[in-house]
């Protein structure tokens, strides 16, 4: 598997290349005898590799032309049906191939080809798969030359209202940036690609980005410079965080370099802005909820859902402007639209209520009545630092618990006055 090694600068000799894109002459195709019918899905373009080689010819691997393959169009029923051919593919072609003088070897090749089956369907059941293999719509034509909308962190909370609202509007054409690197979608005018995509397809096929929605962490900035090329984006929306703020004087390790990234990404985010002569705006949310992502009312939801209480440390006085994750993705979105926006925005919930009122309002939402109890804070700092020190867990200190009575609560004017934002209630359900 090459996937990940650099491309070759001209076309190289490999042992075998894909089927879903693979070219030769006719009279070498009907030479070797054409294909192999007793193939019935996948091995059968390794078997024509084996017996082009076979006859002294090469197979080459050309890497300056680029092409999307729809995955998975063969196999839209069942995947574990797709899986038992993969796996008889591989058996005819060991067994055509190196059969001769090896039968011990054979016998034990077979043997761990049909184990790795059976753990394969293992492993699908255990995970509640269907074993319905669903297929998106296929990506329309691209026209690389208009401009396009280029969103990073799309697989986000955030990410994904804004993807809604963007096939809802029908019009934006966007590529969306995942770090999967098996498929390419596309629904509507929304595409789906790799960042490899961008690394090995030969400059001419690469896509003209006119703005750029940075919705994962703003440190990650530079990971996506090399996407614009020559043709630089005019227009930059990106999302920090209040934390820059909120935990500024934080003397916690982790708390500190976060706020470090933070504020690093914002300056040089705005300084390659400034080199594109690219207008930018950059978005601070408060607390997001709302999506399967978000850590905080998420881990009170389940707190509240599994123990009935909830042991608060301190009054829990500090007041909070939680703001769900669609309405950032709207204030993101109504940002990139107005293009003489600029600077730095804070987007917070359009309620400001103490964190006691927050936690109960997250009992009430899933209908269980709020049972808060004060646990006494020297009890819980002690708690805080030592399983700070667990792994994953360092995120607990003493100064996220004194938060708890400190207020951080911002205003929305500039926001709402620039752009026209507009947030709800804090609603947990």
């Amino acid at each position: 598997d090459m996937t990940h090694e650099p491309l070759p600068p001209v076309a190289s000799e490999v042992d075998a290349v894909s089927g879903s894109a693979m070219m030769f002459r006719n009279d070498r195709f009907h030479e070797i005898g054409g294909m192999e019918e007793s193939y019935f899905l996948h091995c059968e373009d390794l078997d024509i590799c084996h017996r082009m080689r076979n006859a002294g010819y090469k197979v080459l691997f050309e890497p300056r032309v680029s092409l999307f393959h729809r995955q998975g169009a063969s196999g839209s029923a069942s995947r574990n049906k797709i899986e038992r051919l993969k796996h008889d593919g591989m058996l005819n072609y060991y067994r055509r191939h190196y059969h001769g003088g090896a039968g011990i070897a054979l016998r034990i090749m077979e043997g761990l080809i049909w184990s790795r089956l059976q753990i394969t369907l293992l492993i699908s059941r255990l995970r509640g798969d269907s074993g319905v293999q669903t297929l998106s719509d296929i990506p329309p034509s691209a026209d690389w030359t208009q401009p396009w909308l280029l969103l990073t962190g799309a697989g986000s909370d955030v990410g994904a209202a804004v993807i809604r609202r963007l096939r809802k509007q029908g019009n934006s054409p966007c590529i969306a940036i995942t770090r999967s690197t098996t498929r390419s979608a596309g629904r509507g005018t929304i595409r789906t690609l790799s960042k490899e995509f961008f690394e090995k397809a030969p400059p001419d096929d690469l896509p003209y980005f006119r703005s750029w929605l940075h919705l994962a962490p703003i440190w990650t900035w530079r990971n996506f410079e090399s996407l614009f090329g020559r043709e630089k984006p005019t227009r930059i929306v990106a999302l920090s965080s209040t934390s820059v703020v909120t935990k500024a004087d934080s003397v916690n390790s982790r708390e500190k370099a976060i706020v470090e990234a933070l504020y690093d990404g914002e300056k040089g985010l705005s300084r390659f802005a400034i080199g594109c002569h690219a207008s930018v705006a950059i978005l601070r949310p408060t607390m997001i909820y709302g999506g399967p992502q978000n850590r905080n009312i998420n881990l009170l939801r389940r707190w509240v859902r599994w123990l009935r209480v909830f042991p608060l440390v301190g009054e829990g006085s500090g007041k909070r402007q939680p703001v769900h994750a669609s309405e950032v993705a709207d204030a993101c979105l109504a940002a990139l639209a107005c293009e003489s926006v600029s600077g730095v925005y804070t987007i917070a919930g359009g309620e400001v209520l103490s964190y006691r009122e927050m936690v109960k309002r997250v009992f009430e939402a899933q209908g269980i009545k709020p049972r808060i109890v004060s646990f006494p804070r020297n009890a819980a700092n002690t708690l805080a630092r030592l399983a700070g020190r667990l792994p994953g867990m360092d995120m607990l200190s003493e100064q996220m618990l004194d938060r708890l009575d400190r207020d951080q609560s911002f205003s929305n004017e500039n926001a709402t006055r620039d752009f026209g934002y507009q947030p709800g209630p804090f609603n947990p359900r």
